[in-house]
Parts: structure tokens; C-alpha cells; sequence
């Protein structure tokens, strides 16, 4: 789903974390999903990011609906990204 509060675009996806538990999956899986997600958005939105909207991915289990992860995007985390000060 995507849903728009005031300056911020909330994106929420379910995921099938298969074999793994919601635990493994927060506790492994976190660090590689933010740094390709922070990526992808700075990447693709550029447009959002010019107009100072933060974009919000949130990813919860398809089976149990606990949230996994939610990651917070601003045009100040594309400029750490890309070493723009």
C-alpha cells in the first residue's frame, strides 16, 4: 500500500520470509535491505528528494504481520549516499 501524511510517502509491503523466523529475519537481513533500499530510492526518486519528501519503506511478514523493518529516506540521506554536503 502507499499512503501520503503530509511530507512523507509510507510504502508498506509484505514479505515471505519463507524458513525464517521474523526474529532472523530483523536480526540478519537489516543492514543489507537498508543500505539497497536507501539506494534504490535515492536512485529512483529523485524527484520526491528534490521536493524535501522522505520516503518510508516498511516491510511486514506476510504470515505473522509483525513489522520486519522500516526504513526512513530523506534528501539528507541521498547526499550522505553520495558524499554531497
Amino acid at each position: 500500500s502507499v499512503v501520503a501524511s503530509d511530507a512523507n510517502l509510507i510504502y508498506t509491503f509484505e514479505i515471505n520470509t519463507g524458513s525464517k523466523s521474523d526474529k532472523t529475519v530483523i536480526n540478519e537481513d537489516r543492514t543489507r535491505m537498508k543500505e539497497a533500499v536507501t539506494s534504490g530510492i535515492c536512485r529512483s526518486s529523485k524527484r520526491f528528494m528534490d521536493a524535501q519528501i522522505t520516503i518510508t519503506y516498511k516491510y511486514i511478514s506476510a504470515k505473522s504481520k509483525v513489522k520486519l523493518f522500516q526504513f526512513d529516506v530523506s534528501q539528507v540521506d541521498c547526499y550522505k549516499l553520495y558524499g554531497i554536503k
